[in-house]
């Protein structure tokens, strides 16, 4: 998986490989990017970078650079070959956006808000979900696909 956070119209692609080095596909696909907030980009610089004369240049050089969208936060590969993208984790939830096994968009979910997918098909997706406390439970859900 690689990622364009340059714009507020993000992409990341993906190329999927056998193990033969035969390439299934590779293909470029947006998502819904949230902006980093410049507060939290300044913060991050100047934990890299300490104050000085000198760092300033490098300091304007690297806020040029950095990405303005956070990146989608997982990818796993499903045992039914099915792609699972989890991006950025908000306050509703775990949006994913799962693709077929020839890249093919299938559909979206959304996970409850402090989980992390394990393992997954178009049948059952595995958790981890953590609650306030941090107490940790493997949940199963039923993949029940709309029209």
């Amino acid at each position: 998986m690689t990622t364009d956070q340059s714009t507020l119209d993000p992409t990341y692609g993906l190329t999927l490989v056998r193990p033969t080095h035969d390439t299934v596909f590779s293909r470029s696909y947006a998502y819904p990017g949230e902006p980093i907030p410049d507060s939290v980009m300044d913060r991050g610089i100047a934990d890299m970078v300490p104050e000085s004369n000198l760092a300033r240049r490098f300091r304007a050089r690297a806020r040029e650079l950095a990405p303005v969208v956070y990146p989608p936060a997982d990818v796993t590969l499903g045992r039914d070959r099915t792609i699972w993208v989890e991006l950025r984790r908000t306050d509703s939830g775990t949006p994913v956006q799962v693709l077929s096994a020839a890249g093919d968009p299938i559909g979206t979910l959304l996970l409850p808000a402090r989980s992390r997918i394990h393992q997954a098909s178009m049948r059952h997706v595995w958790v981890t979900e953590r609650d306030l406390v941090d107490l940790t439970s493997v949940v199963r859900y039923r993949v029940i696909r709309g029209n």
